[in-house]
């Protein structure tokens, strides 16, 4: 049998408000691959955050090097075994874990370095969705596009919970996909606006569609700058000033 094929791309941009106001970008994106498994995590720095930038790559690296640890231990189809709730709160723990020692060593607040977090683990027969905060995870299976998890409220409007909370494990959302995919689309909440119907609670299919078909035709590199392009662009920026994330995941058939 030949192997799983997954095709991806993934970019971070800086907003239109943290150029003019000379801010780093506080989004962060990675990804994980190894045979028969690929990881995607994204994170969004909270704006209030004196360390937003740094805690994004924080969360985006611990939850890799959760990963990365346990297919070192058990492989690829052991983790696949375990692709459950209880794992992506050991993973939270160990994002917590890595940012809090950092805070330690800075002598800072862990609060300081508050961000999101959206991780999503995939398998040949299996697709976990991980996710504290607000941003998504959604899906096109067989031409239908479906949220698989959705922005998460803070106490108050316009809030939202940081896996640097007490609450992100108690809210933490899991949802699993069992077969196959067409593509998977992961987003920070800088890209909502564009992506999603917030009050229908659906995909955009108008906005995403475009992207899963260009990316199935256009070598990773070329697409890259161009999505690059497209989120940095005046018509987009028009609609939010917002840093932005937005990573595409395709399902190649074996040939």
């Amino acid at each position: 049998m030949k192997p799983t094929v997954w095709k991806h791309a993934q970019v971070s941009v800086r907003g239109a408000a943290h150029l003019s106001n000379q801010l780093p970008c506080q989004d962060a994106n990675g990804f994980l691959e190894v045979p028969g498994a690929l990881v995607c995590a994204l994170a969004d720095g909270a704006g209030s955050a004196s360390h937003a930038d740094r805690g994004s790559e924080l969360a985006v690296d611990g939850a890799l090097d959760y990963f990365l640890s346990q297919f070192l231990r058990v492989g690829a189809s052991g983790v696949e075994s375990k692709l459950n709730a209880r794992c992506g709160l050991e993973m939270l723990e160990h994002v917590r874990q890595r940012i809090a020692k950092e805070a330690h060593d800075k002598a800072v607040n862990i609060a300081d370095f508050a961000s999101t977090l959206l991780v999503t683990v995939i398998t040949p027969t299996k697709v976990a969705f991980y996710q504290v905060g607000d941003g998504l995870w959604c899906v096109c299976r067989n031409g239908i596009l479906a949220a698989m998890t959705w922005p998460t409220g803070g106490e108050h409007a316009g809030e939202t919970t940081f896996v640097t909370c007490e609450a992100a494990k108690r809210v933490l959302q899991f949802e699993m996909l069992e077969g196959g995919f067409d593509s998977i689309f992961g987003m920070t909440d800088g890209v909502e606006r564009l992506a999603i119907n917030l009050s229908g609670r659906v995909p955009h299919r108008g906005f995403l569609a475009p992207l899963m078909r260009e990316l199935r035709k256009t070598i990773v590199p070329i697409f890259s700058t161009q999505l690059t392009q497209l989120l940095e662009s005046d018509l987009v920026c028009q609609r939010t000033d917002d840093d932005k994330t937005l990573a595409i995941i395709l399902h190649e058939p074996n040939l």
